[in-house]
């Protein structure tokens, strides 16, 4: 669902985003630059379900200017690994823990091994990572 809101000033925006985000039908949100000023990413059993999140809740959001929705009539795609190959990896000493939240290096615990950046541990906005012997 694309939604244009009105005006961008930061507390207004913030507003909104807190309000799109905490609604259990949104999954993801996206700030986006192009036609809309959002992306959120909808989830509902059924058409009667959109009506309602749509009409219910989402236009009723006093900053809402617009909105345009696109429906899925049916996945082909989803789910795919994300191509990564491309981006460097420096080479990790052996036996070290890094955490990319805290922005640390530590010789703690073992939490997974880990070489690309695909098969990095994801735990509540967290990076943890070893490199085994």
């Amino acid at each position: 669902v694309g939604v244009k809101i009105e005006g961008h000033a930061d507390d207004r925006a913030t507003d909104f985003e807190k309000q799109a985000v905490a609604m259990p039908e949104v999954i993801a949100c996206h700030m986006i630059a192009g036609e809309a000023d959002y992306l959120l990413e909808v989830t509902v059993p059924d058409l009667d379900a959109y009506q309602q999140f749509l009409v219910g809740r989402l236009l009723n959001l006093p900053l809402v200017r617009e909105v345009r929705s696109n429906i899925a009539i049916q996945t082909l795609k989803s789910g795919a690994v994300l191509p990564l190959g491309h981006l460097a990896i420096a080479p990790l000493p052996t036996g070290a823990v890094y955490s990319a939240e805290a922005g640390e290096r530590n010789m703690r615990g073992r939490y997974s091994a880990a070489r690309t950046p695909c098969d990095v541990p994801w735990a509540a906005g967290a990076i943890a990572f070893i490199v085994p012997p």
